[in-house]
């Protein structure tokens, strides 16, 4: 087996809108608007100089992962990453205890899901995903690791509903989406390919997932394409009646990749409300990822 192995005490979490892959590889594509019929001809053709599998090694876990072309071999090569601007996982792992329970909310291909299932002992972990084919890899990988965790395909949002998921697989690992509630395309400046996938999902709240029987988290980690607010509001009554310990989110900040009203006052505002400290831990070009713990 074709395989990489790739130590480090900190890895870092894998953000889809920073682009890892060589430009001179990837940007001829961009600059000729074409995604599907060049792209998928190119990837046939680097395919067979890739591996299939990559190993990553973080506080002492490893964890196996499908790779499934060569854009995400190239982000898997940011492991190891020794600058300290990139700890979000790493930080996850030293806070796990034991018996926690975790929620990766957004999880995309597991990363996060993954390595929090081999770190968790008595525990367990609940990895929310609304697109089908990122919840399919997540599946795949933690099989691949003999792993289990609570699987479902759904969105959380502040209510329960149903809304359509535009997919766009123009992504580093996996693929990311933007939910609406009549399918209408995200245009901005900078985003300007076309969905190439649009599913139903079912929204949900994270009270109603507790109310129906998921175990309450103790520790939360949120990477929902800037729709981190509506999910805070869905788990308002979990967060401040059930002692959730610690919340890491994604704070959306720019409209580079995402055109919609960003307001990440409101996500702070939202926090210090309820009692908790907030760090900042890692910026990226279109947000950055913060720290929320209990006193």
């Amino acid at each position: 087996m074709n395989v990489v192995d790739i130590i480090t005490n900190s890895a870092p979490g894998i953000k889809r809108g920073v682009r890892y892959v060589p430009e001179p590889v990837k940007s001829p594509l961009r600059q000729l608007g074409v995604k599907s019929i060049l792209s998928d001809a190119y990837r046939r053709l680097l395919d067979p100089f890739f591996p299939t599998e990559q190993r990553i090694t973080a506080h002492g876990l490893t964890v196996r992962f499908k790779i499934e072309d060569p854009e995400e071999y190239f982000v898997f090569q940011k492991y190891p990453e020794t600058d300290a601007s990139f700890p979000v996982l790493g930080d996850i792992l030293t806070r796990l205890e034991p018996d926690d329970v975790f929620w990766d909310v957004g999880a995309n291909i597991g990363i996060y899901t993954c390595f929090a299932a081999a770190k968790l002992q008595s525990g367990g972990v609940i990895s929310i995903e609304p697109n089908p084919n990122n919840v399919a890899r997540i599946e795949e990988n933690l099989a691949l690791n003999g792993l289990s965790a609570e699987v479902h395909e759904r969105a959380l949002m502040a209510e329960r509903d149903e809304g359509v998921l535009r997919i766009y697989e123009d992504a580093d690992a996996g693929a990311f989406g933007f939910l609406s509630e009549d399918g209408s395309p995200v245009r901005s400046e900078s985003l300007t390919i076309d969905p190439t996938e649009s599913v139903r999902v079912e929204t949900t709240t994270g009270d109603a997932l507790v109310d129906g029987g998921v175990p309450t988290p103790d520790v939360l980690k949120i990477d929902v394409e800037g729709a981190e607010l509506d999910v805070l509001r869905g788990l308002e009554r979990t967060i401040t009646r059930e002692g959730v310990r610690v919340i890491y989110v994604d704070v959306i900040t720019s409209d580079e990749f995402y055109d919609r009203p960003i307001a990440p006052d409101e996500v702070y505002e939202w926090f210090d409300d309820r009692g908790f400290e907030t760090e900042r831990l890692w910026d990226w070009d279109g947000g950055h990822f913060v720290r929320c713990e209990r006193p």
